[in-house]
C-alpha cells in the first residue's frame, strides 16, 4: 500500500513541475502559440485533479498511521502548491488574454499633428454624422 501512495505522490509533484513548465509557457508564447499552451495547460489542471484525486483515495487504504500522517501532510504542501500555481495560470492566461485583445491599440488612427483648430472641429463634426448615419441603417435594420 505505501508504494501505491509513493507512486501517486510522486507523479502529483512531476505533473505540478510539469504545470510550472506550461505557465511558463504561455508567458513566453504569442498568438496561436500561447493558444496551444493555454490548452495544454488546461488539460494538465485536469490530470492534475485526477491525481490529486486518486492520492487522496490511496492515502485513506494505508494502515499504518505514520505513513499516513506523514503523505497526509506532504500531501496538503502539494495541494497548496497546486491551489498557488492554478492562481498563476489564472493571472497569466488573463494578462495573456488582454494582451491579445489589446495590441493593436495603441495605434493611433487619426493624427492631429499640423492640424488647425477649424480642421479639428469639421474632422469632429464629420465624424459624428458618420456615426448618426451609421445609427440610423442599425435602427433601420433592426426595425425590419
Amino acid at each position: 500500500m505505501a508504494t501505491d501512495i509513493s507512486y501517486w505522490y510522486d507523479k502529483y509533484c512531476r505533473d505540478l513541475d510539469e504545470l510550472s513548465a506550461l505557465i511558463n509557457q504561455i508567458e513566453v508564447s504569442v498568438g496561436d502559440g500561447r493558444a496551444i499552451a493555454v490548452s495544454n495547460c488546461e488539460q494538465k489542471i485536469i490530470e492534475i485533479k485526477e491525481v490529486k484525486k486518486s492520492c487522496g483515495l490511496e492515502l485513506r487504504l494505508v494502515k499504518d498511521k505514520t505513513i499516513r500522517g506523514q503523505y497526509d501532510a506532504k500531501t496538503k504542501s502539494l495541494d497548496k502548491d497546486y491551489n498557488d500555481r492554478f492562481k498563476l495560470f489564472q493571472e497569466v492566461k488573463t494578462k495573456a488574454n488582454k494582451s491579445d485583445l489589446t495590441k493593436g491599440a495603441n495605434k493611433s488612427v487619426y493624427s492631429t499633428e499640423g492640424k488647425g483648430n477649424d480642421e479639428l472641429i469639421s474632422g469632429a463634426i464629420k465624424i459624428q454624422d458618420n456615426t448618426i448615419q451609421s445609427l440610423d441603417r442599425t435602427k433601420g435594420n433592426v426595425y425590419e
